[in-house]
């Protein structure tokens, strides 16, 4: 039965503008999983969250929820056999991705002026298509949404800071995601893991989404981590899966 990816939908070279959907995805790919991409309206989502995923009758939400539903079902899952030392690195960096570089990702894209007007436009098709909400009502949908991302990363410490405090942080996660991947050719060396999943999402996301930063020119500027967002790319979304061919990148599957 095939899986349905309920996703914001595709921009520029993503598939997705979330890094979390781009995290899902990379992981039914890497798994080889069969599934379909559908552009949902995040209201009508479980928690009010995107993504979340239908595997026949069963609907996950949360992206960390739905590799562990699919990891726990697997017969080779992908964290089978990590070591301890292993784990505990994984579980680490995946906070340090989705709890830290989250919101300095959505600072750069929400609150900084010249990146938000880059961002509108894909945010105002997303409102149309996703959302059915006529073309109209997208600029004021989107600075409600604007306002309460400023409201979240406020209260979640990052939205306190300037914005050259929030591109240092971003430069020393930067140096340290570049020396723990060296040459990999996997996050944690010689073999794919779930961590894998999040971090091509999020650095796919930092180096190739259009924004004015010092951060996405220093990571561009690290080869390690343009090495790796390649070899990913290479490997589990342009290369002929199983079934038939990878969906072309930035286009829903």
């Amino acid at each position: 039965m095939t899986i349905t990816l309920h996703q914001f939908g595709p921009a520029w070279s993503l598939p997705d503008y979330s890094p979390f959907c781009v995290k899902v995805e990379t992981y039914l790919r890497m798994t080889r999983r069969p599934f379909r991409s559908a552009i949902s309206d995040v209201r009508k989502a479980p928690k009010h969250k995107l993504p979340y995923v239908q595997d026949g009758d069963v609907v996950i939400s949360d992206s960390r929820a739905i590799v562990a539903h699919f990891e726990a079902e697997a017969e080779r899952p992908l964290d089978g056999g990590l070591s301890p030392e292993d784990r505990a690195a994984s579980v680490a960096f995946r906070s340090l991705f989705e709890e830290e570089m989250y919101f300095l990702l959505v600072y750069l894209r929400w609150i900084v002026d010249e990146n938000f007007r880059v961002f509108a436009p894909v945010f105002h098709r997303y409102v149309h298509v996703g959302a059915g909400i006529p073309k109209v009502f997208a600029p004021l949908i989107a600075r409600v949404a604007r306002k309460q991302m400023r409201r979240e990363c406020w209260g979640q410490g990052t939205g306190r800071h300037s914005r050259e405090d929030v591109e240092g942080r971003l430069h020393e996660i930067v140096d340290v995601l570049a020396d723990q991947i060296g040459v990999g050719p996997y996050f944690l060396g010689s073999h794919p893991r779930t961590i894998d999943a999040t971090a091509h999402g999020f650095l796919w996301s930092l180096l190739d989404s259009p924004n004015n930063s010092t951060a996405q020119s220093y990571a561009l500027s690290r080869a390690p981590l343009v090495a790796y967002k390649e070899r990913m790319l290479d490997e589990f979304f342009r290369a002929p899966v199983a079934g038939g061919t990878a969906a072309p990148v930035g286009m829903p599957s």
